[in-house]
């Protein structure tokens, strides 16, 4: 049976890469639009992981990713995010599509958390290449490509409840329905997953492209009885088939209100 995994591939033809029509390439680096933007919903005031996802095409080779910056304007409720990437000018470029999926973290200038409300996302675009030495030297353009809404906290700890340390997520379509994977690495004995609570309130739709995956901790007896013990865990699902083909699945785990993020696209 065939399976359409998830994951990172390369396909075209081999070759030396033209730059693009209409882009002077020759830039070191600039900003770049997203071919996805995928908004996780559920995040409160106190969470210190507020984050999107973002996947897309690299024309070729010659192109890498650089850590993108992040600008918050809570006052106005306005993210800016700079998707910055690298061109390798008059290096030997293979014409290869090259897929990427980066998670972008959006608490950023010394700020853990994000105030409630409804934010903006915006990406820039640029017009222009980017020098060096002597920075911008064209214009730029900002697109809104979502919002985040956050939630105003209605407890002090992080999460309402105990999640799972997951270490590894898998998820595919097939003709049998949709297939999510996770791997779990149990630090303690007394700590197993809830299985019955995970199916009964656990995998739901966000939002049209966004599937998440609340992995419940199930404690047997008391905490102060646990004893260290090192082991994993697999449990898969098999659920209806989806509607969409491109899909994010968001697993939220016990590091503190992270989570593992896995796209989809069949």
């Amino acid at each position: 049976m065939k399976k359409q995994w998830f994951g990172v591939i390369a396909f075209g033809v081999l070759g030396l890469a033209a730059p693009a029509m209409g882009q002077d390439l020759s830039a070191a680096v600039f900003s770049r639009l997203p071919g996805k933007v995928y908004i996780p919903r559920g995040f409160d005031s106190n969470d210190t992981n507020v984050q999107v996802v973002v996947s897309g095409l690299y024309p070729n080779t010659c192109f890498s990713r650089v850590q993108p910056e992040v600008t918050v304007d809570e006052a106005n409720r306005r993210i800016e995010i700079r998707n910055r990437v690298r061109y390798q000018s008059g290096a030997m470029c293979l014409e290869l599509l090259v897929p990427y999926t980066h998670t972008i973290p959006l608490t950023v200038d010394g700020k853990a958390t994000l105030d409630a409300g409804e934010y903006g996302i915006f990406f820039e675009e640029s017009n222009t290449r980017v020098d060096p030495e002597l920075g911008q030297l064209g214009g730029s353009r900002w697109h809104q490509l979502g919002t985040l809404p956050v939630a105003e906290a209605t407890v002090d700890t992080r999460d309402n409840a105990l999640y799972a340390p997951v270490s590894d997520v898998s998820a595919w379509v097939d003709s049998e329905g949709m297939h999510v994977r996770l791997g779990v690495a149990f630090h303690k004995s007394c700590l197993s997953l809830d299985q019955d609570l995970i199916s009964e309130r656990g995998l739901l739709w966000e939002s049209s492209d966004v599937f998440v995956v609340l992995p419940f901790v199930r404690v047997t007896g008391e905490m102060a009885e646990c004893r260290d013990e090192r082991r994993r865990e697999e449990v898969e699902w098999v659920l209806p088939q989806p509607e969409v083909s491109d899909f994010l699945v968001h697993v939220r785990t016990m590091d503190e209100g992270g989570a593992i993020n896995a796209v989809v696209q069949y």
